[in-house]
């Protein structure tokens, strides 16, 4: 999508989910006081670093410790284990699509020390387009690889074994990159967070997986 598009609807969703961002942070405060906003480095596109906005979801007496945050992380507080579960803690990138830092969708910004030392040359395809709230490789993660990982070597896990998978389900879709295509995730992304929010755990493989595995 154009960029003003992305921006346009950011707009939007922001003056309409407004009364969750105020319920959000109010949580926050009320679970674990301190910053409603969490900010760190992430790599965009052609590399390029951001910093990006979410809903803080992690104790600040536990701060630091492994990269990757598991469903069973003992940093996550209660409310933001809801926050996370409902991607309410990745609203706040709303705000980065206004700055121009990233679209509606497009792949997932990773660490960017994880880009630096994970990313092999098919991976670096997904630095080729702006990052975005919601992609394929995020979804698939979200329906089917979150679960492979557990607090014990998490970070390993992740790396290893989910990261290039995720990744290139995002070069597959920078590759193919279109309007319609857009369209279809947004509506897809809404599908499966409120079908996750009903506890709904069966979801069919995307059809790019076919395609991410053989690249």
């Amino acid at each position: 999508m154009a960029n003003w598009i992305n921006k346009l609807l950011a707009l939007l969703a922001i003056l309409l989910l407004a009364p969750i961002f105020i319920i959000a942070a109010i949580g926050i405060l009320m679970a674990d006081f301190g910053p409603v906003l969490h900010v760190s480095d992430r790599s965009g596109i052609n590399n390029t670093v951001f910093r990006i906005y979410k809903f803080r979801s992690m104790k600040r007496t536990k701060a630091g410790g492994s990269r990757i945050t598991t469903a069973n992380d003992s940093r996550i507080f209660w409310w933001g284990k809801v926050l996370r579960t409902l991607k309410i803690d990745e609203l706040p990138q709303l705000f980065n699509i206004l700055q121009g830092d990233m679209a509606v969708i497009g792949p997932r910004p990773e660490d960017v020390s994880i880009v630096n030392e994970s990313y092999d040359e098919v991976m670096m395809e997904s630095l080729l387009v702006l990052p975005g709230l919601a992609s394929p490789g995020s979804l698939y993660n979200y329906t089917h690889l979150e679960s492979l990982i557990d607090a014990d070597g998490g970070e390993d896990i992740y790396l290893e074994k989910i990261l290039p998978l995720k990744v290139r389900l995002d070069v597959v879709y920078a590759r193919n990159k279109s309007f319609l295509y857009d369209v279809r995730i947004i509506f897809k992304t809404i599908a499966i967070i409120f079908l996750r929010a009903l506890n709904y755990a069966s979801f069919k493989d995307p059809i790019e997986l076919k395609e991410a595995k053989s690249i």
